[in-house]
């Protein structure tokens, strides 16, 4: 079981101390799902044997060796710096399934939406896993060292570990539809979880109205 989130910080503000308690709760829960999601995988397949499989096995199998490393680590404002290289090669794997899937779930087109969290979380990402000396002067949310906001650095964190979720599920999903194994039930349940989380996570509006004094050094 994952630890709980430490307490707010004495002198926060009552919101602040409330939505950045909040979401690292998610972001807890969303390692989570990410446990549970790895038992599922074991049950479709065998990730962590070396046989002959096809193209959708062998990526998930990579991704899944990637996301165990994402699960080991805490929930901190700076932590996106070492899971950010693991979650972006995890995600390199998960893309072309989810990617595939949709488009043929959805006649030919993949949602726009989908899409545009593929760029956002890809750019986002690159930073993390390849800072030059121009992203390392950022704030920690956007891939640097300088001081950011609390608020910030855990809502990219739960984003970031939401769409890993997600894309990880629905890549099981097909998986277990090409394979014709596993539990169909069991992952529709993680859908409806990590949908939750989804919900859950403070919209941008609210998110900015309650930055600006909640700085990390």
């Amino acid at each position: 079981m994952m630890p709980e989130p430490s307490p707010p910080v004495p002198g926060h503000s009552t919101a602040q101390d409330q939505v950045a308690l909040e979401l690292a709760s998610s972001c807890h829960r969303l390692k989570q799902i990410l446990i549970d999601l790895i038992e599922l995988h074991a049950q479709i397949d065998q990730p962590e044997q070396i046989t002959d499989r096809d193209l959708t096995a062998l990526r998930l199998r990579k991704a899944y060796h990637h996301i165990r490393a994402v699960i080991g680590w805490p929930v901190d404002t700076l932590i996106l710096h070492a899971m950010g290289p693991d979650i972006r090669a995890a995600q390199s794997h998960l893309y072309p399934i989810v990617s595939q899937y949709l488009h043929e779930s959805n006649g030919g087109n993949e949602p726009a939406t989908a899409r545009g969290n593929l760029e956002f979380s890809r750019t986002l990402l690159e930073a993390f896993s390849h800072p030059s000396p121009q992203v390392l002067i950022r704030r920690r949310h956007q891939g640097g060292l300088a001081p950011g906001y609390i608020i910030e650095c855990l809502a990219t964190l739960a984003i970031l570990l939401a769409e890993l979720t997600d894309n990880y599920c629905t890549a099981l999903g097909a998986l277990a539809q090409e394979l014709g194994n596993g539990d169909s039930a069991a992952l529709l349940e993680v859908f409806q979880r990590i949908g939750n989380e989804i919900d859950s996570i403070p919209i941008a509006d609210d998110l900015e109205a309650l930055t600006g004094k909640d700085t990390v050094p």
